[in-house]
Parts: C-alpha cells; sequence; structure tokens
C-alpha cells in the first residue's frame, strides 16, 4: 500500500484511535514502509500532540486535564499499553524455558 506521508499519518492516527497502541514493526509491515519512516512519522503526530511515542510504538493520548496529560505514564498505565504484543512476547519466552533453565527478570512493564 503505497501512500504519501499525509495519508500514511492520517491512517495512523485512525488506527490509534481505534486500537489504542500501535507499534512501528506493525505499522511498517502495514503501510510497506520502513521503520525509520514510521517512527518519523510518529515524532511528526507527538509534535502535533496527536499520539504519546512510547519503545517500539505510539498510543492514544488519554483524555483528562492538561496537568495528567503532561505527567510520565504510572507502571499500571504502562503495563497495560500494548498489552497484546507484551503478551505475544511471554508467549515466545515461554516456549524457550526449559525444566532446571534460570529466569532472570528486571524491573519493567514487559518483564
Amino acid at each position: 500500500m503505497t501512500m504519501n506521508s499525509f495519508e500514511r499519518r492520517n491512517k495512523i492516527i485512525q488506527l490509534v484511535n481505534e486500537q489504542g497502541t500501535v507499534l512501528v514493526q506493525d505499522l511498517a509491515g502495514v503501510f510497506a514502509a520502513s521503520e525509520a519512516t514510521i517512527r518519523a512519522d510518529l515524532r511528526f503526530l507527538e509534535q502535533k500532540g496527536v499520539v504519546t511515542r512510547f519503545h517500539g510504538g505510539a498510543a492514544k493520548i488519554m483524555s483528562g486535564n492538561s496537568e495528567t496529560e503532561t505527567q510520565e505514564v504510572g507502571f499500571k498505565e504502562r503495563f497495560q499499553l500494548a498489552s497484546a504484543p507484551k503478551n505475544r512476547i511471554a508467549q515466545a519466552a515461554v516456549k524457550m524455558i526449559h525444566e532446571g533453565m534460570t529466569v532472570i527478570l528486571d524491573s519493567g512493564s514487559t518483564t
């Protein structure tokens, strides 16, 4: 699906509004564009105040007062952001762990 940046960015906005979150890798596949192009689009949309970016993707800006919107997203919210990709990561990780192995987890909303 080849489209210009205006069309692509509008479609990204539509997807964010429908899904709540989008991932750079998924968008690159949808639009047959490089991940660098998608990251540039997301930076542009964040500067315009349309989305908020997180590592690997973007999310719909939560409604509320301006004070809430400018605060850093809390752990509970980060845990819920992009929950489907996090579940896919967990399912893939489970397949790699065998009896007798040691697993070390770091703090974070995905671990």
